[in-house]
């Protein structure tokens, strides 16, 4: 129901657990700009995660989100790696959905091992590709 929690969120510590991920470079101008959304006390949706143990916990790559642009819709999958990224950077508690199937994953990575990658560029690249967004 809109508005209501569900019951499987929670607030991770990343200073305190771990967390692991399946992607990594990321970009640096992404995450400046959500620190810095989170330092002003920004909200921002829950990071799709599964729990491996008491203090292991995993990003979920099953989480799927439609999003609505121009009349048209895109899935995509929202795996929260640049959410979990700028989170741990500043500090501040991860706001978590915990799920309860654990997908096929190899390869994880630490999120304090995560490359973080100069974006130069990309945004003027993505402003010519949708320049009616921009």
């Amino acid at each position: 129901m809109r508005g209501e929690e569900s019951q499987n969120i929670v607030w991770l510590d990343l200073q305190k657990v771990k967390l692991l991920g399946y992607e990594d470079g990321h970009s640096d101008k992404v995450l400046d700009s959500l620190v810095r959304g989170i330092e002003n006390g920004n909200s921002f949706p829950p990071v799709p995660v599964f729990k491996l143990d008491e203090k292991t916990y995993a990003l979920h790559s099953g989480k799927k989100v439609s999003l609505k642009y121009s009349g048209r819709v895109f899935n995509h999958v929202d795996g929260g790696h640049h959410r979990s990224l700028a989170h741990f950077i500043a500090q501040a508690n991860l706001k978590c959905e915990i799920i309860d199937e654990i997908p096929d994953m190899i390869g994880l990575i630490p999120i304090d091992k995560m490359t973080i990658v100069d974006d130069a560029g990309e945004y003027q690249k993505r402003k010519a590709a949708f320049p009616e967004y921009y």
